[in-house]
Parts: structure tokens; C-alpha cells; sequence
């Protein structure tokens, strides 16, 4: 769930151009672009989304500029709250830590 609030929190700032009562038109593009390699950079790797010349043509299947499956970015407080869960319920394996992040990264 607290993926979820971390990615809501993203697709909200930029829906948030769109209820201006001013002209934004010149903004959309740059924001666009913003929230592209936000998006990306959680879970490709850094350099590659950096060095992209056009974010609109990332790769996004090319697995190869991916980043390592328990690197992919799932917010803050969802970092913490899974540290927090697998370190107190010894339980939980690391086949089911993967799952999470595999999900998420499909999710992006």
C-alpha cells in the first residue's frame, strides 16, 4: 500500500497541471519529460536514463538497462516498512522480497 501512496504521490503532482486556471501548455512537455525519467531512474539504470538524448525513446524492455531486482525503487516509507517486516518475521523469504520487487518494477 505504501508503494501505492508513493506512486499516487507522482502521478498527482503532475495531474495537478492540469486543474491550473491558467494557461500550462508550456509546462506539459518538461513536466512530462520530469515524471519519464522519475519513473524510469526507479528502476532502470541511472546513466542510461541520464544519458537518454530523447526520454519519450527509453527502452523501457530492454531488460539489459535495468537495475538489479531488489534495487527498483518502491518510495521511501515502502523501503522501510519492508526492511521493517522482513527483519522482524524471519519467516518471510527472500523468494517473497523478490516478488515485491519484481511486481513493482512491473508496475513502473
Amino acid at each position: 500500500m505504501m508503494f501505492v501512496d508513493y506512486a499516487l504521490g507522482l502521478v498527482n503532482d503532475f495531474n495537478v497541471l492540469f486543474q491550473s486556471k491558467s494557461p500550462i501548455f508550456y509546462k506539459l512537455k518538461t513536466e512530462i519529460l520530469k515524471l519519464v525519467a522519475t519513473l524510469a531512474i526507479n528502476y532502470m539504470d541511472g546513466t542510461y536514463v541520464r544519458n537518454c538524448t530523447d526520454l519519450l525513446a527509453l527502452d523501457v524492455t530492454d531488460e539489459s538497462h535495468y537495475v538489479d531486482v531488489q534495487k527498483v525503487y518502491l518510495g521511501y516509507t515502502a523501503e522501510e516498512e519492508l526492511a521493517s517486516l522482513v527483519s522482524s518475521s524471519p519467516d518471510i523469504s527472500q523468494l517473497e522480497v523478490r516478488k515485491v520487487y519484481i511486481t513493482v518494477r512491473d508496475f513502473y
